[in-house]
């Protein structure tokens, strides 16, 4: 892993969010800061962030 990835907190097997938007590609690592920063922009009464942080930490233990 680079240096890059390092500073950004990005480990192997690290999720990657991928968003086109004006003609570039933005990425996003899916980690559980990400998920504190989009806290309540969908209207799903955080239902969606605790169903997705928790198939990351089922994830996370078959990694393991």
């Amino acid at each position: 892993m680079g240096r890059d990835s390092r500073r950004l907190n990005i480990k192997r097997g690290t999720r990657l969010y991928i968003e086109e938007k004006g003609g570039e590609l933005i990425i996003k690592a899916v980690t559980p800061d990400y998920f504190e920063r989009i806290a309540g922009v969908l209207p799903t009464k955080g239902k969606l962030s605790k169903a997705l942080i928790e198939e990351r930490k089922k994830d996370k233990e078959s990694e393991s």
